[in-house]
């Protein structure tokens, strides 16, 4: 499970999704993405086994993933699988569900920044040392994204990142013992 990330996302978002696979991917991490699965499909039971595999979701959110059965399966599957939803804001709001988490706005389909990189590597219990600049994103929780971009704050922004911090690893391992 280490360094093994899983990526939730609608079709309509695969041109983006595959520059994050591969950024993350370059950044030393293991992503699975659901390239096979029907777009129709309501929900796929071998979704299961790959999201209990994985130390984290990250979870794209569009208007599209919002409506999308194959989605919401995806979040009640890792919820229920205690693994961390890290949202990706690419459009639209963000999902009342996933109020407070650790994420990003990427609206600009920029990719995640360093630091979030660096939790994502925290969650799945490896050192990650980011092998070469993404694109700004901002910090993302619930009450940054709701505001127009002309009322947010750049430092509270930032340190909205603090205002959810990840889990320290528990244990001598250096890997996380949740």
């Amino acid at each position: 499970m280490a360094g093994q990330l899983y990526v939730s996302y609608v079709r309509e978002d695969a041109a983006y999704v595959g520059r994050l696979v591969e950024y993350l991917e370059d950044q030393g991490f293991t992503v699975w993405a659901d390239h096979g699965v029907r777009p129709d499909a309501r929900y796929d039971p071998a979704l299961e086994a790959a999201i209990r595999a994985r130390a984290a979701m990250l979870l794209v959110m569009t208007p599209e993933s919002q409506n999308s059965p194959l989605v919401r399966g995806e979040i009640i599957c890792a919820h229920a699988q205690d693994r961390p939803i890290v949202p990706l804001l690419l459009s639209g709001k963000a999902y009342v569900s996933q109020e407070g988490a650790l994420g990003a706005d990427v609206s600009d389909s920029s990719m995640p920044g360093d630091e979030l990189v660096v939790k994502l590597g925290d969650l799945a219990g490896v050192r990650v040392v980011p092998r070469r600049r993404a694109e700004p994103s901002t910090p993302w929780t619930q009450t940054s994204a709701s505001r127009s971009d002309r009322d947010v704050d750049p430092i509270a922004s930032q340190a909205a990142l603090f205002r959810n911090p990840v889990p320290e690893p528990r244990g001598t391992t250096g890997r996380p013992s949740w």
